[in-house]
């Protein structure tokens, strides 16, 4: 899904089912996903991170690499979430 990403692109924002459980191969393709978008100058957001999700995130150290700046627990914050990819780029 990478590839698909439009060059303009700056923030990809990927909303987790509440189902979705993070194993540690599920994290480490999200640690691939969060590297490979760095590299093309592009930000990783989180959102809708389930308490049990984020203990994973936490456990496996993700939070530390993509920033506490970036994971959201819900989609309500959606405001928080615009203003966060707008800070990444503004300043």
């Amino acid at each position: 899904w990478l590839s698909e990403i439009e060059s303009e692109k700056t923030v990809v924002i990927l909303v987790l089912s509440p189902f979705a459980i993070l194993d540690q191969n599920a994290i480490l393709d999200l640690e691939q996903a969060h590297q490979k978008l760095k590299q093309l100058d592009k930000k990783l957001l989180l959102a809708n991170v389930t308490s049990a999700q984020y203990v994973e995130l936490r456990k496996l150290r993700f939070i530390e690499k993509i920033g506490m700046a970036n994971i959201f627990p819900d989609l309500d914050c959606k405001r928080d979430i615009v203003q966060n990819a707008i800070n990444l780029f503004t300043g």
